[in-house]
């Protein structure tokens, strides 16, 4: 069973939240008190390894205190299953022994730190150390997403340019050969309807491609008003116009 200690003067947001697994319960209170004279922290107290989970799982933290002897099992142990997390919070283990021997084992084995219990007043620089690393490979990590996701944006605005490029050459061969042949029909030509219509659409592509070249040379697009019912009405004739040649076509 989880027992809550909130370390807060005052109903403020707490800086950091933690959760301690010891099994002692007059360490458990030692250590809140010391904490309590230097930090503000949301710590809850839990007794066993399967307590700790159940609470991480209900709401992750922010660092964890593990004591190092434990009923049945070790802080070490505990830590090793901590590491399986996909986010594993930054761990400080606490111990009554005496040696650094236990020290060097337990940053060995992934704590970020390693306090003794007869020297609680270093646990507050401990932890605030702790803290600040994390937040500190946090930002990092966000940092290295969005320098991640500008280079995606700029492949993706080069593969652009480079589409952009090879449609604007085709685009530019059919509105020639579409113009070479409006000048060898008569005015009153049926055919130059169709070709009306395609000359509206190769500028409606041409108008695309430029926005694609903008956008693959990095350059700010400038938006500007349409008229929506002309654009409508020219899309309506050009399919008016293909439906009636398909017609015609079967026939």
């Amino acid at each position: 069973m989880t027992e809550s200690l909130t370390l807060l003067a005052e109903p403020a947001q707490a800086l950091a939240r933690v959760i301690h697994l010891e099994d002692d319960p007059l360490d458990a209170k030692l250590i809140a008190a010391q904490l309590a004279e230097e930090l503000e922290l949301d710590v809850t107290w839990v007794k066993s390894a399967a307590e700790l989970f159940e609470e991480f799982a209900r709401a992750p933290c922010d660092l964890v205190l593990l004591d190092y002897r434990l009923r049945g099992e070790t802080g070490l142990e505990v830590l090793a299953e901590l590491k399986k997390l996909p986010e594993p919070p930054p761990c400080i283990v606490i111990s009554g022994e005496i040696g650094s021997e236990y020290g060097v084992e337990c940053l060995h084995a992934g704590a970020v730190d390693f306090v003794l219990k007869d020297r609680p007043a270093r646990l507050g620089a401990a932890i605030r150390r702790a803290l600040e690393r994390d937040r500190e490979r946090a930002r990092l990590q966000k940092l290295e997403g969005l320098l991640k996701q500008r280079e995606r944006l700029e492949s993706l605005g080069l593969l652009a340019g480079s589409v952009a490029h090879g449609f604007n050459d085709i685009l530019g061969g059919i509105l020639n050969l579409t113009d070479a042949a409006a000048g060898c029909l008569p005015p009153d030509h049926p055919a130059r309807g169709y070709l009306h219509q395609t000359q509206l659409a190769g500028a409606r592509a041409a108008s695309l491609t430029r926005r694609l070249l903008a956008y693959g040379q990095g350059q700010p697009l400038a938006p500007k008003k349409v008229d929506f019912n002309a654009m409508v009405e020219e899309t309506i004739q050009l399919f008016s116009r293909l439906a009636l040649t398909e017609f015609e076509v079967q026939l």
